[in-house]
């Protein structure tokens, strides 16, 4: 993973919001709410190390799970239904049911990023929904107003033997800073 910081956005404080959300039917645990306080921590001390300590993560935990109506089979999203650009409707359902829920005891005022955190129980999404406020496709409607910089990890993510969560943070996370993908000249056309 290669990142390029610009001087513009490398620098100050960006507050983000962990929000820990479920259903009735995938409920949240302890140990789930632990792992992405453990993942988050990481990816906090990955984007002070390699901002050279000029950026920093002001990391905010919802104190509790926050119940989504219906069932989690209800937001199943194949890689197809993540889509970067375009229409992506099944991504906006989730994130007006997260805010329905969490909205009226989360203050979202002066949030930067949202990171959603699902149950590890069951298969929601394909790989993980994500948004940059620069490639507007979905987005947060708040109280407190628009946010455009969403994560939440997927099957690619949660299940112990691919990446884990932190790795699609940071890489997302360096997308909503501005850094674009880096080329890959080496691999001669593969």
């Amino acid at each position: 993973m290669i990142f390029i910081l610009f001087e513009d956005k490398n620098k100050g404080k960006l507050n983000v919001a962990v929000v820990y959300v479920d259903w009735a039917d995938s409920p949240g645990t302890d140990e789930d709410y632990k792992f992405y306080q453990e993942q988050t921590k990481i990816l906090k001390d990955f984007y002070w190390m390699v901002s050279e300590n000029f950026l920093e993560l002001n990391l905010v935990f919802s104190n509790k799970w926050f119940r989504i109506n219906g069932s989690y089979k209800d937001f199943i999203t194949l890689s197809e239904d993540e889509a970067q650009t375009g229409s992506a409707p099944k991504k906006q359902k989730f994130y007006d049911a997260a805010v329905a829920a969490s909205d009226p005891q989360t203050n979202y005022a002066g949030i930067d990023m949202v990171i959603f955190a699902i149950p590890k129980g069951k298969k929601v999404f394909a790989e993980g929904l994500h948004e940059f406020n620069w490639l507007y496709n979905g987005y947060l409607k708040t109280a407190e107003g628009n946010i455009f910089d969403i994560v939440a990890a997927g099957d690619s993510y949660l299940i112990p033997t691919h990446l884990p969560p932190w790795v699609l943070y940071a890489h997302e996370m360096g997308h909503m800073i501005g850094t674009p993908h880096q080329a890959d000249e080496t691999s001669k056309g593969r």
